[in-house]
């Protein structure tokens, strides 16, 4: 029996729906875990030749130039605390519209921070940029400045959480469309959410601000970076991506606007121009806080495409600057750049479900959906892969969902599904008319990653059945 290829294992494991972040650090664990047994350019190149479809192609080149953010940028953006100048307003002239979550934000900040005017909100954003600047340099700044910092930037991750938890749940579920244009926007501000709660842990326990790097190079550490970049580099095919990874490192652009930027100069190159050409000619185009990229003659083939975006075109010119969400119509679903002969196409509902496996209160809505809860495999699909407990509820509770032929894999799925979902919404499917006794008995005979409760009322089921 053949071996499977450790290289088409690791391209297949860079999934589009964990972060780059998270993709780049798998990359580094992978080299590290190969490196001895194996050259580093033989490494290298068989990396990239085990990616045989494009998106593969795009998601290994993205992860290796995924930048971490320095951590002075994004808190700098979250200072300007839009979201908390919009609940103060909101308390002050619309107090009636306020949801639950909302008053028990506005009640926390009163009774943890003293603030309950939007003129204290501004007044303490101005301080944390100073106690922010002081921490850069490495002065000392006071526990109780700390922790006022940290509920500032963990209200605005909260607040901001809320709001992409409204637009899921207002979005039209049977708009399969309108719901892939969002995915990116939500994709952004999940990661955005998750930095903000890191860096206010990290500024509460004493710790300082990080820089921005190259995430595999953070993972590899410098050092170990720069020995597999000079090893690399003996290999002169390897030097086009090697020269692009070096400038990455100089200019440090962010991710998502890059990928943004290769939409457009994707545009500009004959259909089968390999990946790291355009996307090489896009890092080009742009500088730390924005791009201008020249089209040519081809301004009205690319003009047709900035629609709901916000690039500027002055003659023949694009420009734009870089913000968390100003980009993200110009990326795609899975979020690598557009592939406009695609895009016109509707996604499937496997791929819908996928991208937002983790995004709870979207995945919610799109199970609402007939056409959604109706194609086999899918719920099955959620209810292996999701560790949501609100989700796995609401499957397990929704007879639509678990029952028919489309969804006849879902009880065993759930009954299977590690998460701690309460023993009373799975009981009912421990029995012949859900679940068969061929399917249990497997269980029995093979129980790794069963819950012990719910091993023990199969058996108990099935030693009734065989009394």
């Amino acid at each position: 029996m053949n071996s499977p290829d450790p290289f088409k294992l690791f391209i297949n494991s860079l999934s589009s729906t964990e972060s780059f972040t998270d993709n780049a650090r798998k990359t580094a664990t992978f080299i590290r875990a190969n490196e001895e047994r194996c050259e580093v350019p033989i490494l290298f190149k068989s990396m990239l030749n085990a990616a045989k479809l494009p998106q593969q192609r795009e998601r290994l080149l993205f992860s290796l130039l995924d930048i971490s953010r320095a951590d002075f940028d994004i808190v700098t953006q979250a200072l300007r605390l839009r979201h908390l100048r919009r609940l103060f307003n909101k308390t002050m002239f619309f107090q009636e519209a306020l949801s639950d979550k909302e008053k028990e934000l506005y009640a926390h900040l009163g009774t943890s921070a003293g603030i309950t005017t939007i003129d204290q909100v501004v007044s303490l954003g101005r301080l944390a940029s100073t106690w922010m600047r002081l921490i850069a340099d490495g002065e000392t700044v006071g526990e109780r400045e700390r922790e006022l910092f940290a509920i500032l930037l963990t209200s605005e991750s909260e607040l901001l959480k809320n709001r992409t938890v409204w637009l899921s749940e207002n979005v039209d579920a049977y708009d399969m469309r309108a719901i892939a244009r969002m995915m990116p926007l939500l994709t952004v501000c999940d990661e955005q959410c998750s930095v903000l709660e890191e860096i206010a842990g990290r500024l509460v326990k004493g710790g300082r601000l990080g820089r921005a790097i190259l995430t595999i190079e953070y993972a590899m550490k410098s050092d170990g970076f720069e020995k597999w970049l000079k090893k690399a580099g003996t290999e002169p095919s390897l030097h086009p991506y090697l020269k692009l990874i070096g400038a990455q490192r100089s200019k440090r652009i962010p991710t998502i606007p890059l990928i943004a930027v290769s939409t457009l100069s994707r545009l500009l190159h004959a259909p089968g121009t390999p990946e790291l050409t355009w996307i090489t000619h896009a890092h080009s185009a742009c500088t730390s806080d924005g791009f201008k990229m020249e089209t040519g003659t081809s301004i009205n083939q690319v003009r047709s495409r900035l629609a709901g975006t916000t690039v500027s075109i002055n003659g023949t010119v694009l420009y734009g600057t870089f913000s968390d969400s100003a980009l993200t119509a110009l990326v795609s679903t899975d979020m690598l750049p557009i592939h406009f002969e695609d895009a016109a196409t509707e996604p499937t509902p496997k791929e819908l479900i996928s991208q937002c496996i983790n995004k709870d209160a979207l995945l919610m809505r799109l199970l609402d959906n007939p056409k959604i809860s109706g194609t086999p495999g899918i719920v099955a699909y959620v209810a292996t892969t999701s560790r949501s407990l609100a989700v796995l509820q609401k499957i397990a509770t929704s007879r639509e969902l678990y029952t028919g032929q489309a969804n006849r894999n879902v009880p065993l799925a759930l009954l299977k599904n590690p998460a701690h979902l309460p023993l009373l919404h799975l009981r009912q499917f421990i029995n012949a008319k859900y679940v068969s006794l061929i399917e249990m008995k497997g269980i029995l005979h093979n129980p790794y990653g069963i819950r012990r409760e719910i091993h023990e009322e199969i058996r108990r089921f099935v030693e009734m059945r065989y009394r």
